[in-house]
Order: structure tokens, then sequence, then C-alpha cells
């Protein structure tokens, strides 16, 4: 394969707008290189992957793509090379735009051992602290982002020819240190970098920015003619620019409040334009995305399946079901920037999918990618629940297993998280209802006896991690292992209150989401988030001699002391158990125990949930 003339095709799509064709263009050429064996094709697609992704905002993907990419690099020997540096910075700005701080920073800290290894400071390193400060920014941590954004502006100081990189540099410093309360160095950053823009004669987006910025600035610190003086130069700016859009009329009210500190009615001949696209801003926010999917299948798919596979409608059902984080939010009101892609499932039988599945998946493919201001995802993917699959091979692929439960041993080896893909979301249409019966009968949840023993399971999981591991390994100064501990018990504490809801756990990032709806549990959501924000508690060891109670020093510990306190009382009100005690260990045995006596009254139990 000629890598030359892939990027040419490439480039062509790109050049024709054709980018609904870049991701299927891409991956032939990379199941090409597969079979052939060909690393180092393989190595290039991945990163052309990544930078298709990046347009299309698909963290996951990137990420997916990123880690082949970080293997094959150094199966290649590259792990030295700039591609493998752009790879990692491609990953760190990903898991950054997800939110998962941890994973971003340790890319991060790969380039950097990268760059210390291959050479002394150069530009990269002014790059790389410029990211992450966005990192420490996101995470609110802004003395940090103050001090890696200085760090990259002293390293883009000392080059030539770098005036326009530094004004940008010096309004995000000036923005951060707003956010930081330190308004007379935002100032003078602030200034520096309009400077620097005029300097350059570079007065687009950019500058208009740092203008707008500096009103901010002035209206925070009480200078409200000032403030409206920059106001005002930015909202001329940006009329000039792009028209009246949402930034104009974000940065319009922020002037109409300035005038009213000043006393001064603010009027402008857009008053009616503002209320009438705040209506249809008001329309849209109050879609879930179980409304919208409604509506574009009432729009797009349902005369799509009449028209072109009218004879097979009542043998395909459609609705919205498996993996993706759009799919626990679904009653959630979200706007069209917060909400994950529309994503439709037509399911069917495997002869009714041998004859049409790959004819609906195209005419699915062909649908508008857009939709009253949200995204449509129309790439037929299995995986995550979207297009035209066989029914059968959809309970294999989530399920992970042959057949659908029906014995006690057969429910026990099912994951929750692959019970809460099938079961959760919503059918849209089933005429001939074999896929909903399936879908009703998992989501009647586990059989008594099963769910009892996932019960003492995640108690005798949270009490050995949690009242016990973590403790122990605190007191041996073993401060990683005692992380682990601690996030093995939040795994367990988390499963727990699912579990005594009778809904199954979702997967991953989705878990500590779901708690904050418990009905067991409705405190466990912000216990949790708290535990999360706790320094390291090493301090609280240092002259404290372990003898298996908890440290009353150590917030962690106290706070999972609670946990188990609130534990207790739940299951003693629900009836499943007379034991009043904070350890878990405990609670399990109990159970475990009384396990006959709990299921002859388990009836009055539910009724207790």
């Amino acid at each position: 394969m000629d890598v030359g003339k892939i990027r040419q095709g490439l480039d062509r799509l790109v050049e024709n707008h054709q980018m609904d064709k870049v991701e299927a263009y891409l991956t032939g050429f990379y199941n090409q290189a597969v079979e052939e064996k060909n690393i180092s094709i393989q190595f290039t697609l991945l990163n052309d992957f990544i930078g298709f992704y990046k347009t299309e905002t698909r963290y996951e993907k990137i990420v997916d793509c990123g880690n082949k990419a970080a293997e094959l690099a150094l199966e290649l020997g590259l792990e030295n090379s700039e591609d493998y540096v752009n790879t990692l910075m491609n990953m760190a700005n990903a898991y950054r735009e997800a939110g998962d701080f941890d994973n971003s920073m340790e890319c991060y800290n790969k380039v950097l051992n990268i760059f210390e290894h291959n050479s002394a400071e150069d530009i990269r390193y002014a790059d790389l602290y410029n990211n992450v400060s966005y990192l420490y920014q996101n995470d609110e941590q802004y003395d940090m982002a103050v001090e890696c954004l200085s760090e990259a502006i002293r390293i883009v100081e000392s080059y030539n020819n770098r005036s326009l990189e530094l004004a940008k540099m010096s309004l995000h410093l000036g923005d951060v240190l707003i956010k930081n309360s330190q308004p007379d160095e935002a100032l003078s950053s602030l200034i520096k970098s309009k400077v620097l823009f005029e300097i350059n004669e570079s007065f687009g987006e950019e500058y208009t920015d740092c203008v707008a910025t500096l009103g901010e600035l002035y209206f925070t610190t009480g200078q409200y003619e000032k403030a409206a003086e920059y106001y005002e130069r930015a909202l001329k700016d940006i009329k000039n620019q792009n028209g009246v859009n949402d930034d104009y009329r974000f940065l319009e009210s922020a002037l109409k409040k300035t005038y009213s500190r000043m006393g001064i009615e603010y009027e402008t001949d857009l008053t009616d334009v503002a209320e009438e696209v705040q209506e249809q801003m008001e329309e849209i926010t109050d879609y879930s995305l179980k409304d919208i999917s409604w509506e574009y299948y009432n729009t797009y798919i349902k005369p799509m399946i009449s028209g072109k596979f009218g004879q097979y409608e009542d043998s395909i059902a459609v609705g919205v079901a498996g993996a993706g984080a759009e799919i626990f939010s679904i009653d959630e009101k979200l706007s069209a920037s917060e909400c994950a892609p529309i994503r439709i499932c037509m399911w069917m039988k495997k002869n009714i999918y041998e004859e049409i599945g790959e004819q609906l998946n195209e005419a699915y493919n062909s649908l508008p990618h857009m939709f009253k201001g949200y995204k449509v995802d129309n790439t037929a993917d299995s995986e995550f629940g979207c297009g035209a699959m066989n029914m059968g091979v959809f309970f294999k692929e989530v399920l992970g297993v042959t057949s659908v439960p029906l014995t006690d041993n057969e429910w026990k080896y099912i994951d929750q998280w692959r019970l809460e893909q099938v079961t959760n979301g919503f059918i849209i249409k089933d005429t001939q209802g074999t896929f909903t019966k399936i879908r009703e009968m998992l989501k009647a949840y586990y059989p008594d006896k099963i769910w009892l023993r996932k019960i003492t399971n995640a108690l005798a999981g949270c009490s050995k991690s949690g009242q016990h591991d973590y403790a122990e390994m605190m007191a041996k100064g073993d401060f990683v292992s005692a992380k682990i501990a601690l996030s093995r018990y939040v795994d367990h504490i988390i499963e727990l209150a699912y579990l005594l809801d009778r809904t199954y756990c979702p997967q991953d990032m989705k878990m500590h989401a779901g708690i904050r709806y418990s009905k067991a549990l409705p405190e466990l959501y912000s216990m949790i988030k708290t535990l999360a924000n706790y320094p390291e508690q090493r301090e609280a060891w240092k002259e404290y001699e372990y003898n298996g109670a908890p440290n009353p020093y150590d917030n962690v510990s106290m706070m999972i002391e609670s946990i188990g306190s609130m534990v207790s009382d739940k299951l003693i009100d629900m009836g499943l158990s007379d034991v009043d005690s904070p350890r878990l260990r405990t609670q399990a045995d109990y159970i475990k125990d009384n396990s006959e006596y709990i299921l002859s009254n388990i009836e009055y139990i539910k009724q207790k949930m």
C-alpha cells in the first residue's frame, strides 16, 4: 500500500466535504494493513483516524486508536519519536475533554519524559505546559493552571518571532487569573495580549475574545464605564465577523447588566430577534434524548422503513439500547450541546437481517446527521447500539453468553453492566414483540437467591477493601496499595446501591452518575463525591498506632464508617438485617446465615424498597 496515495484520497474526501465517508475509507485500508501485518501503515492510519475523530469530538474513539497506536509505536521502536509524542498529546487532550483528569495527566507526563530524554528544553515544552494548564483549569485548580501557563510563556518569550503565540497564551493566562481572583495580574496579562495582537495586526476572533475578557475584568472590579467600552467594541467585532450569534447575545446581556449598574437604560433593535431565538433555544432544551429520538424516528426512520422496506416493517423492532453514556441519561433534559448523539437501533431476526440488513444500514447511514440542533450518529455499529442489527447477535455480543439466562446458575455469571446495557433505553416500535419480551424478562431482575448472594458479596467486598485493606495499607505506609483498595471499595459500595435498588449497575464512569437517583441510599452520591475530593491522608497515620479500629484522624476512614452506618440502617429498615453494626462484614455474614429466612419474607422486603 502507498501511504501517499491513501492520503491523497483522504484529502479529496475532505475537500469535497464528504466527511461521512472518511471513517469507512480509512477502515478499509486499515483492515488491509492488519491482514498484511504491515505495522508501519497501521500506525500511520491510526493517527489519521485520530485526526478524523478530533473533528467529530469522539473522544472514546480517539483514546481507543491512541492506545493501539502507542502499542505499535513501541513495537516499531518509535517510543521517543515525534509521531509517538503527537499520539500521546492527542490522547491526553481527548481524556481532558472527556473529563478524565488522571489518564490525561498520565499521557502528558509520558510526553514530558520523552522531551527530557531527547533534548534540552525547546519550544515543544511551551505547548505541553499550555495543554496541561487547560487540564488544571478544567479541574478548577487555577493556581496550578497559572503556574503551567507562566512556565509556557517564559519559554515562548525566549524565542524570536513568537509574539502571536505569546499573545494567545497571555490571553489564556488572563482568563485563568480572573477565575483565580487575581485581577491586577489578569489586567497586566490581558493588556500585554491585546498589544501583541495589535502589533501583529491580528484582529480576528481571538483579539475580540481578548477585548471581551477585558470588559469582563473591568466589570468584576466595578469599572463599569471601561467595561461598557470594551463590551461595545467586542460586540461590533463579533457582528462584523459572524453576525448576531450566540456569542453576540451573551455579550449583549453582559453589556445590559453593565449599563444597569451605571443607571442607564440599554436599548437595542435586536430585542425581538433575541426573544425569538431564546424561545427556540428553550424549546430545544426541553427535549430529552428520548423525545428527540422519537421525533427523529417519526421524521426519517419510519418513512424510510415504510417506503423502502415496507414488506418487512412489522418484522423490525426499533428503539434505543446498548452501550454509551447517552443511554444512561435517557430521561434528563439536555441541550443540543450537552446531549450525546441520537442513535437509533433496528433489531430483526437472523433471516430478515440476512435479506435486508446491509441495505437498511446503507439507507440509515444516508439520513441527516443533524436534527433540530442535535447530532445524529448514522454509523451502523452493533457495539454501541446503532443501525440495523441481527437480534440474536446483539444479545450475544452485549450479554456475552450464547443464550438468555433461565436458571440461577446462568444468571450468576452475567455481569450487571451487560444486563444494564440490554435493558436500558426504550422501545419505539416492536409489532411482533419478540425483542420486548426478552428485555422485559431481563428487566424483571435477578432471581431472589442470586440477588441476596450478590448483596453479601458486595458487602464483603466493601468490608475487605474499605474497612480493612485501606486502613492496613495506610498504617504500613503503602499508599499506592491504599489507593487501590479505596478504588475497589468505591466500586463495591456503588454496586451495593444498585443492588438495593434492584437496578443493574452500569459500567465504569456511569456508575457514580446513576446513584444520584438511588432510592435505597440517596445520600451516597454526595458522600462518594466528598470521599473522592479528600487529599491523601498519610499525615493522619504518622503517629497513630493501628489496632484494627478506624483511625479517627483519617477523613477517608471516617467517611467509610459513616457510609457503613448508613448502609446498616437501610438493611435493617428493609428487613435484610437485624444487626445494628457499621461493620459490613458482620452484615454480610448475617444475610448469608439467614438467607432462607430472608427469602421466605422476600415479598415483604420488596414492598419496603
